[in-house]
């Protein structure tokens, strides 16, 4: 991917007025967002949108391992846990689920994840 296409990538992913299927998410993952207040799914809609604005976080790319091979990218939060799923192969927000540990579930899954960094100069990839 060239500079420009990571570039308009990382605007896209900051774009949204809602998540896709918010109510869905949060009766998966609800209880998950109590301990940040969240109590209902426009709660969860609200965290949502902030999150995808935040400055700082670390956004990383895998491909789905099911036969669809999506191509997936984390924007993660490492002080509370939030992970937002941004699927490129759709360009639409996937999903929203907040891990206790979530440095525990990155390395857990060190072999999926690509970090792409410094996306506004010049994006640098590695490998986790």
């Amino acid at each position: 991917m060239a500079v420009s296409d990571l570039q308009q990538l990382r605007m896209d992913m900051a774009n949204a007025l809602s998540l896709p299927k918010i109510g869905e998410h949060f009766r998966k993952h609800g209880i998950d967002f109590m301990g940040l207040g969240v109590t209902s799914p426009d709660e969860l809609n609200t965290l949502f949108l902030n999150h995808i604005q935040r400055q700082g976080l670390r956004i990383f790319m895998y491909i789905s391992t099911q036969a669809t091979q999506y191509r997936h990218w984390a924007m993660v939060s490492m002080d509370n846990g939030v992970m937002v799923l941004y699927n490129e192969s759709k360009r639409t927000h996937w999903s929203i689920y907040r891990d206790q540990d979530i440095q525990g579930y990155l390395e857990q899954q060190g072999g999926w994840w690509i970090e792409v960094s410094n996306w506004i100069d010049k994006p640098k990839v590695k490998r986790l």
